[in-house]
């Protein structure tokens, strides 16, 4: 995910789909265990943001325990 934006070209597509767990149980999970790869979905979209790139289409699909998160973005 870091490393998005320098293999990207500009106005090149990036399509992200991924299970996301709510805030409170990734913040659980990464107290508990210190190498837990949960990310939030704020972490995600802070990542392309800063990126330089732009959503264009945004997806969640609330689950129990899991959310679907799906989204384009492009470079700019």
């Amino acid at each position: 995910m870091k490393e998005t934006h320098r293999v990207q070209r500009p106005g090149g597509y990036f399509v992200y789909v991924d299970l996301v767990l709510p805030t409170l149980l990734t913040t659980i999970g990464r107290s508990i265990f210190r190498v837990w790869d949960g990310r939030r979905l704020s972490d995600i979209e802070s990542n392309l943001y800063n990126g330089r790139f732009s959503k264009l289409h945004a997806s969640l699909s609330r689950m129990l325990i899991e959310n679907r998160y799906e989204s384009v973005w492009q470079k700019r």
